[in-house]
């Protein structure tokens, strides 16, 4: 009798060791897990911010895009126009 409890106690002493391995492989992998998304988290959060930046860029180009000067020098730059009377000069 004494044989079987000892022998029972060893599977029983496996069984738990065998668990906490088997804990330990999964509490590293979920922590490898979580540190993989907090970096992940902290990339998203830099592009957000820059995608804010953007967004306030565009909507102060949308603002002065109603500014007749804005207008008159994005004519000038992009479509090359001159008002009535000037006179342009070209370098070579």
């Amino acid at each position: 009798m004494l044989r079987q409890k000892s022998k029972q106690n060893k599977i029983v002493a496996v069984v738990i060791i065998i668990g906490l391995v088997f804990s330990v492989l999964w509490l590293r992998q979920t922590l490898a897990n979580v540190q993989k998304a907090n970096a992940d988290g902290v990339q998203i959060a830099e592009k957000l911010e820059k995608l804010k930046a953007g967004s306030t860029a565009l909507k102060a180009q949308i603002d002065s895009a109603d500014d007749i000067t804005t207008i008159e020098a994005i004519a000038r730059e992009r479509l090359g126009l001159i008002l009535p009377g000037e006179i342009v000069f070209k370098e070579k």
